[in-house]
């Protein structure tokens, strides 16, 4: 499998070096000018972040992966098919570890037969001078351990530590009390121990290997020494037990060493996070709001930007045909009202008629030209204002040609916008895209793969 992946990978590499081999450029610029070439070729352009070190480093980056899964595989093989005459036991403690292993031989008509075959290792076994030198280190650790808070084995007045099994060592470790009612097997304290001390022999059977070495301590208990808390939860224990079955309350303790215990309810934390939405509700509001907004902002400059050679043209005409600057104005916003508002409301055309409207309640004309490009807002529109106030004060005398050569000028920024968003648009689906290349490498791949696995 190794194999075919790192073949596919450098084929594929090779496939791409001699596509770009007929550009321009270094080998950083040869692979990014002929995937742009193709893009445009396509009707795509490539993000920003794909770079030419970045497009030369990917290339790379492919060529590395094939000959590491070629070189991969090739190791594979070479241990798979090498012979060998034993296997390495795991070490004591590891269990059984399991082989897969081919095996050939000829049978006694001299045929050659092959079969594949499990083999369960066993574990190697210890010596029984190892053995002895971990019963001896045994002890030592146990002590150690088993102390838990106390100071000494001589005076236990805390739980014990009784462990089973010891990480360092390959034992088994079993407890038995002598007086289990007053120390038990777990090391822990029973009831009724003298204040002078009780005396228990604490022994532990280890196992190793099949063979038990048995190991015992002398010891003094003591009654146990808890902390406050350790008590508190006793008396509640103990306060629990005896309620009564029918009882609708239980009564909590009132008092340790003579103090007053005071018992309070604790929230679940839910109060807190109702209160932490309660806050990030309104932000989380305000900033969708305000996403909201620049994205509504944003989709009327844009259809702004495309109304304005079509309002430019109109003007031009009505013009040409003689029609007083005001008169084209008024036409235009007009045509608005009775046709285009039907359909879909338009930002620029609105602004004119709202204008128009001014105009007729006593707006000056040359302050309402120049507040239709206050309004409008875009770098366009204001050339436009500019134009209007012009022909208002010097006449229409080579306005028409202006008009022409700004139609001309915002169709061509028309058509560039179109294109950015066909090229935006296409970006989009490069993610679809990479997802269906990835298909196609499955669908071919895949029976490769299972022709030379048989």
């Amino acid at each position: 499998m190794n194999i075919v992946l790192g073949s596919a990978f450098l084929l594929l590499t090779g496939i791409f070096y001699i596509l770009v081999s007929g550009e321009k450029g270094n080998r950083k610029q040869k692979g990014a000018r002929w995937i742009q070439r193709w893009g445009r070729k396509h009707g795509w352009q490539l993000p920003e972040w794909m770079t030419e070190e970045c497009i030369w480093q990917t290339e790379l980056a492919v060529l590395v992966a094939g000959v590491l899964l070629i070189a991969a595989g090739v190791t594979e093989q070479a241990e798979n098919g090498q012979e060998i005459s034993q296997l390495r036991r795991p070490a004591y403690g590891q269990g059984i570890q399991e082989e897969n292993l081919e095996v050939e031989w000829r049978d006694e008509q001299g045929n050659r037969k092959k079969e594949s075959m499990t083999v369960d290792v066993i574990e190697k076994q210890l010596s029984e001078k190892e053995i002895e030198t971990i019963f001896s280190k045994v002890r030592d650790a146990i002590e150690k351990e088993i102390l838990g808070e106390n100071e000494s084995l001589k005076h236990v007045d805390h739980p014990l530590y009784l462990r089973e099994e010891l990480q360092e060592y390959p034992v088994t470790v079993r407890w038995f009390s002598s007086r289990p009612e007053i120390l038990d097997w777990e090391g822990k304290h029973g009831e009724n121990i003298r204040e002078d001390g009780e005396a228990v022999t604490l022994t532990a059977i280890i196992g190793l290997q099949g063979q038990e070495r048995n190991e015992s301590w002398d010891i003094l208990v003591f009654p146990e020494i808890s902390d406050e808390k350790r008590q508190v939860e006793d008396m509640v224990e103990k306060a629990n037990a005896d309620t009564e079955k029918g009882s609708e309350w239980m009564q909590l303790p009132k008092t340790l060493h003579g103090e007053k215990l005071v018992w309070k309810k604790v929230g679940d934390g839910m109060q807190y996070g109702v209160a932490l939405l309660a806050f990030a509700l309104p932000v989380m509001v305000l900033l969708h709001r305000q996403q909201k907004e620049k994205e509504h902002k944003k989709e009327e400059q844009q259809q702004m930007q495309q109304d304005y050679p079509e309002i430019v043209t109109k003007l031009q005409l009505l013009l040409s045909t003689g029609m007083n600057l005001r008169k084209s104005v008024e036409r235009i916003a007009g045509d608005y009202v009775s046709y285009m508002r039907r359909e879909e409301v338009r930002k620029a055309y609105e602004i004119l008629v709202e204008v128009c409207g001014e105009m007729e309640r006593g707006l000056g004309e040359k302050e309402a030209y120049e507040q239709l490009g206050e309004r409008w807002g875009l770098l366009s529109y204001r050339t436009l204002s500019s134009i209007l106030v012009q022909c208002l004060q010097k006449g229409s005398v080579g306005v028409e040609q202006i008009l022409a050569k700004e139609a001309e000028q915002a169709q061509r920024l028309r058509r560039q916008q179109a294109q950015i968003l066909g090229e935006q648009a296409s970006t989009r689906l490069l993610f679809p895209m990479i997802l269906m290349l990835l298909v196609v490498f499955v669908i071919l791949l895949v029976p490769a793969w299972l022709t030379f696995a048989v």
